[in-house]
C-alpha cells in the first residue's frame, strides 16, 4: 500500500484513503495505479492479436476460392459434344458427321498416299458466324493421353477435302473431309477453336 501526506495535517495516509484518519479532511482517490495496469493489459492484447489471428489464413482462401472460380470458368467454355450435334463455339459452328479408318487418301494411285501410321478420316461442316471473312481456325485432333495432333500435310490429294487455310465469308457453310495420321490403339476427339481473336475452345468426342 503506497502512502502520501494529508494536504490538510500533514500525516501520512493510504493514498486510497477517501478522508484523512486524523484531521478528517476530504481526499481523492489517486487510481494511477489500476489505469496502468488496464492500460499494459490492453496494449499486450493489441500486441499479440496479429500473432493470435493472421491474415494469412483469409488470404489463402480467397486465393484458393478465386482459382477454383477462374478454373470452373476454364471447364464452362471447353463445350463437349458427340457426332452429329452442332456445337458452336466463339464465332464459329462445327458438326462432325462422320469418321472412318482408311490407308489411301485417293482412288487415284497418282494422287494416293500412304500413312504413316493410319488415317483418320473425319466428315466435318463449319460456319462462319462472324461478321466478316476469316480464316479456318486450327482443327486439332486429341488422344487420352492428352496429345494433340495437326492435320496431316498428306490431305493434299484427299478427294472433297475441307481446305484449313481457306478463307470463309460470313454466314458461309462449308463441308468436307479432314485427314489425320495417328495410331489406332487410342481413343481421340476433336478439339476445335472460337477462332484466332477467341480464346474458346470444344471438343468433339469420336468414339
Amino acid at each position: 500500500m503506497a502512502l502520501k501526506n494529508c494536504p490538510e495535517c500533514g500525516n501520512q495516509i493510504s493514498n486510497k484513503a477517501t478522508k484523512c484518519p486524523h484531521c478528517g479532511a476530504p481526499l481523492k482517490t489517486d487510481s494511477t495505479g489500476g489505469c496502468c495496469g488496464c492500460g499494459c493489459l490492453l496494449m499486450i492484447i493489441l500486441f499479440f492479436l496479429p500473432v493470435l489471428f493472421p491474415r494469412t489464413d483469409f488470404d489463402e482462401k480467397n486465393t484458393t476460392t478465386r482459382q477454383k472460380s477462374v478454373t470452373n470458368q476454364a471447364v464452362k467454355k471447353e463445350k463437349t459434344v458427340k457426332i452429329g450435334e452442332t456445337v458452336n463455339v466463339g464465332y464459329w459452328s462445327y458438326c462432325v458427321w462422320s469418321k472412318e479408318w482408311t490407308n489411301k487418301t485417293s482412288n487415284n494411285e497418282f494422287l494416293n498416299q500412304s500413312p504413316d501410321y493410319q488415317f483418320l478420316k473425319i466428315n466435318i461442316t463449319v460456319r462462319n458466324n462472324a461478321k466478316d471473312a476469316s480464316n479456318l481456325p486450327p482443327i486439332k485432333l486429341v488422344d487420352n493421353n492428352g496429345n494433340e495432333y495437326d492435320t496431316s500435310s498428306k490431305s493434299f490429294g484427299l478427294e472433297n477435302g475441307l481446305s484449313l487455310i481457306e478463307r470463309v465469308n460470313p454466314s458461309l457453310q462449308k463441308g468436307g473431309f479432314i485427314l489425320f495420321d495417328v495410331p489406332t490403339n487410342k481413343q481421340y476427339k476433336l478439339k476445335v477453336s472460337g477462332g484466332y481473336w477467341s480464346s474458346e475452345s470444344a471438343y468433339i468426342e469420336l468414339n
